[in-house]
């Protein structure tokens, strides 16, 4: 689902190697003689194992954001903070991270 023409994998079963919390191998229907080994990083190494945390500006400013769009905001901004190593979502967490797509 939702995999260009050269891309190996679509952006769904990125999402989840990427979340997982144990190591993840994704194969396709159409050619599974030679899976490809997507991410051999474990779960610690990513650090999202911590629980971010939301101020309740962060939260309030959410409510900004069009409700169709917001899940995907929220995943941006949480994905932004985890490889930043912040653990704590601010307002300047958020504007950073729509100033660093």
């Amino acid at each position: 689902m939702h995999r260009g023409k050269k891309e190996s994998i679509g952006s769904n079963a990125e999402r989840l190697v990427e979340n997982a919390p144990t190591n993840v191998l994704i194969t396709s229907t159409t050619n599974t003689s030679s899976p490809t080994l997507i991410s051999t990083k474990s779960f610690q190494e990513k650090k999202f194992h911590e629980k971010l945390i939301w101020t309740e500006d962060a939260k309030k400013h959410l409510d900004n954001i069009p409700g169709f769009a917001r899940p995907m905001a929220i995943l941006s901004i949480e994905r932004y903070a985890r490889e930043q190593g912040i653990t704590l979502i601010t307002l300047e967490v958020m504007r950073n991270a729509r100033e660093n797509k």
